[in-house]
């Protein structure tokens, strides 16, 4: 049987809210991959409906906005896999398809391998943080379930070393073995913006600049960084800290918390807050600072990392979480303990201490690892070995 196209169906639930999937899906299309993009919604993200689509250059290829799962869904797991399952088989030429890729492990992945139960077409899986630190661990009780999903796929993707580190710590022994050999690591990509305007460092300024962008929510810890930074002000740093992220929607965002930072920045004139700005106005601001700091609880990779380090400037990342795991402590800056003020404190101190020689090994760095061009072929090389494995048996 020769293979005259990889046809690949995405079920992908988070499209519409990143950016990712749809910078990944566009290089996929360019290197003459057939798509359909099928994206269940809920009752709560039914305005993405139509967002980020794409001008395919594959004819056959489409995105399917689907709105059959109501609020209830989120409280029956099984019911919602079957929806999404039986949804897929009405609205998808399932023949057609010879791959499915299931952008999380334990809601696209189920609708994956129902679909693996009953066409035999192979799947593989992306893992994402939502996987690891809420369905795994809260529904512990369809974990065998999930067990099976994993067990019978061809592939298991994660992207990061920390999110396989924290996930293969909690898989039971029996299934080890073999889950560990299926897992690969392909990280996000960068938006080209930056990937094509990379910074070199510069000398670190008086004050020193720090700064976040992105929305303005509890997850990312800014309260912790604005008190981190002032106990480094009580003992004589000039610091001052710019916040790059207000009006910027996010499900997650709260007007109480909004209120909160807001209070902080009025008693403290250090402490500035910026409406959120474009891909492109970002890409020529954020090397005016000195460091990025971004302490989250939860962060499945931390794009806005890898954007301050291709415009030169070090970074402050959370211990076992995202970005964690791709450079040693140290090298281009500090992983932090999210619920220690003083770590973070410390962590920050040490980057001011040693600024030269982490800025001169970013000016190293080679970003071509977060290139969506060379990730895209990756995932293409990915696609092919499952899909032969199911032609010509592995």
């Amino acid at each position: 049987m020769i293979l005259d196209k990889i046809k690949v169906l995405h079920i992908a639930n988070s499209y519409g809210g990143t950016a990712v999937f749809k910078n990944m899906f566009q290089k996929l299309d360019e290197i003459s991959i057939q798509q359909t993009i099928f994206v269940p919604l809920n009752k709560d993200n039914r305005y993405r409906v139509g967002s980020h689509r794409i001008d395919f250059k594959e004819k056959k290829s489409q995105i399917i906005y689907n709105t059959s799962l109501s609020y209830f869904h989120k409280f029956l797991y099984t019911l919602k896999i079957s929806t999404i399952f039986n949804q897929i088989r009405k609205n998808v030429n399932v023949s057609g398809v010879n791959l499915v890729h299931a952008s999380t492990l334990c809601l696209d992945g189920g609708a994956a391998y129902e679909i693996w139960k009953k066409y035999k077409i192979p799947y593989i899986i992306s893992v994402r943080g939502t996987d690891v630190n809420f369905y795994y661990k809260k529904l512990f009780y369809k974990r065998s379930y999930f067990h099976k999903i994993l067990l019978n796929s061809s592939s298991i993707v994660f992207i990061s070393p920390s999110l396989k580190d924290e996930f293969i710590k909690q898989i039971p022994q029996n299934i080890y073995d073999v889950v560990i050999k299926k897992i690969k690591i392909i990280p996000n990509g960068v938006d080209p913006i930056f990937s094509n305007n990379i910074v070199k460092p510069h000398r670190i300024d008086n004050p020193v600049k720090i700064l976040y962008c992105g929305g303005i929510q509890k997850n990312k810890n800014i309260h912790s960084t604005i008190n981190a930074i002032g106990l480094l002000r009580e003992k004589g740093f000039n610091i001052e800290y710019t916040i790059i992220g207000k009006g910027l929607s996010h499900r997650r965002t709260t007007q109480e918390y909004i209120n909160e930072i807001d209070n902080y920045c009025n008693v403290n004139s250090w402490i500035s807050v910026k409406k959120s700005m474009s891909k492109e106005e970002l890409q020529n601001e954020i090397s005016k600072y000195d460091i990025f700091v971004m302490p989250s609880f939860s962060e499945t990779f931390g794009l806005a990392y890898v954007e301050a380090l291709s415009q030169g400037i070090p970074i402050i990342y959370s211990n076992g979480q995202g970005f964690d795991g791709f450079f040693t402590d140290g090298f281009v800056g500090y992983g932090v303990d999210a619920n220690n003020v003083n770590d973070i404190s410390n962590k920050i101190k040490l980057i001011i201490e040693n600024y030269t020689n982490i800025c001169d090994n970013i000016a190293q760095l080679d970003f071509n690892q977060f290139d969506w061009v060379n990730i895209a072929n990756t995932y293409k090389q990915l696609y092919l070995l499952s899909i032969n494995e199911k032609i010509y048996g592995s």
